[in-house]
């Protein structure tokens, strides 16, 4: 939440809720505020309460207890709500108003997302103009295409769109590697055609770390059919390449 401790809710009740947030007394309080918050149909409160519940999450992943884990549901509703919204009034240092509530709603619905979401993550990469929106919409497109066989029909057309939509960042220099990266390795959880030719694709960008994060993607694909072009692909990199390039060397020779 602490992107959003600055926002003036302007309402008392609200106000109360997110300060249970920050100076916690109990677990119960914390779930009791972070459901004011969440369902109160005000779009800051609810942004302070889904950047809370992407706190809690990224804690879990470090040992510690998502005490919001059985919100999970009411989150994701939550968040789609933010997304398909006009933009908050309140906006950060790093974001315009539109930006900043996309990027808490993508960032905690992330590791949740279903595949019946997809058109918003299309939607919201398609009018990002933030890193923040960005790579939150990577990490939440991963989770799509990693759970979703390819389809056929309208599910097709959606996450081919998502496909797309990713593929416009991996082959825009105007934005970071980081970026890029995330967008390459959320395409690659797709077993699709048209995400392999993205793939393919990748490995002429001129940033060799990016190469290597489309030829990993493709080795662990089908390394017997892509050895080859993976192979004249690394045959000028240095032993001492850096991470992930080495590692796609390490391979390749592992299986020589």
């Amino acid at each position: 939440m602490y992107d959003w401790e600055d926002c003036h809710l302007g309402d008392a009740a609200l106000e109360d809720a997110r300060e249970e947030l920050e100076f916690p007394k109990s677990d119960s309080d914390v779930i009791n505020s972070f459901g004011v918050l969440l369902r109160s149909g005000d779009i800051d409160a609810m942004c302070v309460a889904l950047s809370y519940y992407h706190y809690c999450e990224s804690m879990s992943r470090h040992g510690g207890e998502n005490i919001l884990e059985g919100e999970s549901q009411d989150v994701l509703e939550c968040a789609r709500v933010v997304l398909r919204r006009p933009p908050s009034k309140v906006a950060t240092a790093e974001h315009d108003e539109y930006e900043a509530a996309h990027a808490t709603a993508l960032s905690a619905i992330a590791g949740i997302v279903q595949p019946e979401d997809s058109g918003l993550v299309s939607e919201a990469l398609r009018r990002a103009t933030s890193e923040d929106v960005r790579k939150a919409a990577a990490m939440a497109a991963s989770t799509i295409l990693r759970d979703t066989l390819p389809g056929c029909g309208h599910k097709a057309a959606l996450l081919n769109e998502l496909i797309d939509q990713l593929a416009e960042i991996i082959f825009d220099d105007s934005v970071s590697s980081q970026e890029r990266w995330l967008a390459i390795n959320a395409v690659s959880q797709s077993g699709s055609e048209i995400a392999e030719s993205y793939l393919v694709g990748a490995l002429e960008l001129t940033d060799v770390q990016l190469q290597a994060v489309a030829g990993l993607a493709l080795a662990d694909r089908d390394m017997g059919r892509f050895r080859p072009i993976l192979m004249n692909l690394t045959a000028s990199w240095s032993d001492d390449s850096e991470f992930p390039a080495n590692e796609l060397i390490s391979i390749l020779r592992e299986g020589e």
